[in-house]
């Protein structure tokens, strides 16, 4: 975490690991009343953080500016600071209460034991063997491969009792290769969208 970029450290100059409440992130103590100086504060921040050129952290740049937007409407609203003052304030009462159990005494954990090949062969050899898997009369072999062909006409086709797998026509095979395009078709979205997020 040491190499994780923080945009609340490295653009404000906010210390901690966590997310800081609406008054920390424009610089000010918590509960400041005076709406005219926490417009300044909010001003003065959003002009520190435009300051910098975000470059590769556009997307965290962009939210740090909303979140400092964010926290000026909601501070200068006098009901709506109410509201998040009240709100803090229970926070802050939360987090004392869940916290106090931590003036007691350090608990002593014993170390676990690390496991070494030798126990892991000896645990897998006492695992009994695989079960042949039979569907439709498919069957593994002795390594526990299938014949995927075989597989999916007996289970997207079915033959009659009267048939041999033989026999059956094979266009199941190709709305599974369908099902597995559209499957990787997926998972490549979803990649692309994990990797346009970070």
């Amino acid at each position: 975490m040491g190499g994780e970029f923080n945009p609340y450290r490295e653009w404000l100059g906010l210390e901690g690991g966590g997310r800081p409440n609406f008054y920390e992130l424009i610089g000010l103590a918590s509960f400041e009343a005076d709406a005219l100086r926490i417009a300044a504060a909010a001003e003065r921040a959003t002009t520190r953080v435009r300051s910098f050129r975000p470059g590769s952290n556009a997307r965290a740049w962009a939210e740090l500016l909303d979140e400092l937007r964010a926290a000026k409407e909601c501070l200068c609203d006098p009901a709506r600071k109410a509201e998040y003052d009240a709100g803090l304030r229970i926070g802050q009462e939360a987090i004392a209460e869940t916290t106090s159990w931590m003036a007691g005494p350090t608990p002593v954990f014993e170390e676990m034991p690390v496991a070494t090949a030798e126990a892991y062969a000896e645990a897998d050899a006492k695992l009994p063997m695989a079960i042949p898997l039979q569907v439709a009369g498919v069957e593994t072999d002795m390594e526990g491969r299938i014949d995927a062909a075989a597989f999916a006409a007996a289970t997207l086709n079915p033959p009659a009792a009267n048939e041999k797998l033989e026999d059956v026509p094979r266009a199941g095979l190709g709305w599974l290769i369908v099902g597995l395009m559209g499957v990787a078709l997926l998972m490549v979205a979803a990649l692309v969208y994990v990797v346009l997020l970070t």
